[in-house]
Formats: structure tokens, sequence, C-alpha cells
């Protein structure tokens, strides 16, 4: 993490979220997607608390290398002001589907919206492409955006 009062000088804070965990799930590859905050349009972006802590989604990978494996989304959450010391969940929040289904290869950037006092969890997922009517709109992979509560 860095910081900056003008966007052109930083000043690098260190670590908060290192490349794997050793766990299965998020082994590799772990890279923040947000940090639940203000969203308002005539907002300020100031980061939220929710039940005391501010919470931080990632996605991550079960395998070494460069996005090895279908991704999972993770949670990690902080009562640290400076925002340095981050405590990630051991499982992850959001998981696959089976296979063939339209999120069944891997779940990828998240973005956690509050809205009319409940999370929506927007998400990137991922299947590969079965039919050649498929490959040739999509190529190797079927993505799109998709939605929770």
């Amino acid at each position: 993490m860095a910081v900056s009062e003008d966007l052109l000088h930083w000043e690098k804070k260190g670590v908060i979220l290192d490349a794997g965990s050793g766990r299965e799930w998020d082994n590799s590859g772990r890279a923040i997607s947000s940090l639940l905050c203000d969203v308002d349009v005539y907002g300020n972006r100031e980061l939220i608390k929710y039940d005391g802590k501010y919470w931080m989604f990632y996605h991550a990978y079960p395998g070494v290398g460069y996005e090895v494996g279908a991704a999972a989304n993770g949670l990690a959450w902080t009562t640290d002001e400076n925002l340095l010391e981050w405590h990630c969940e051991p499982e992850p929040v959001f998981e696959k589907d089976i296979a063939g289904c339209w999120d069944g290869g891997g779940l990828y950037s998240t973005w956690i919206v509050p809205h009319d006092g409940m999370l929506w969890h927007f998400y990137c997922a991922v299947r590969p492409t079965e039919t050649e009517e498929e490959k040739q709109r999509f190529g190797s992979e079927y993505r799109c955006l998709t939605v929770a509560r």
C-alpha cells in the first residue's frame, strides 16, 4: 500500500495482502478487488465500516502460477485505522458453481455495493465455451458480470 496527498508523490507503507495464504483455495495470485466504501454518485468514496470493521474483497487461485485453477472470492477485515493489518477469513465467501454453469469456471473481480440496507455483490464469472457458436462469439471462455445479494 502507498499513500499520497497529490497523486504524484507516493509513500510506500507495505504489503497488506501477500500473494498467497498456503490454503488450498487461495494459495496463489491473491488480488484485491475492492474495499467497502461510499459509492454514492455525489459521495466522497470514503471507506465504510460495517460491524465496526473495514472490509476488503479479493479473488485468488488454488494453483501456483498465473491464474491457475478456478478463482474464488475472499474477504478480509481490519480495525486498524492505518489499514495495514488485515485478517483474511479462512474460507471463500463466494465460489464457482458446478461445471457447465455460467460461473462454473471461476469468479474474478468483485465489487460490493451497499444499497437500501443490502450488500450487492457484483462479480465477473467465467466458464469454458462449449458449442462452436459460443467459441466463435466468445473465444475459449464465456465471461459475464453477475450479481448476488
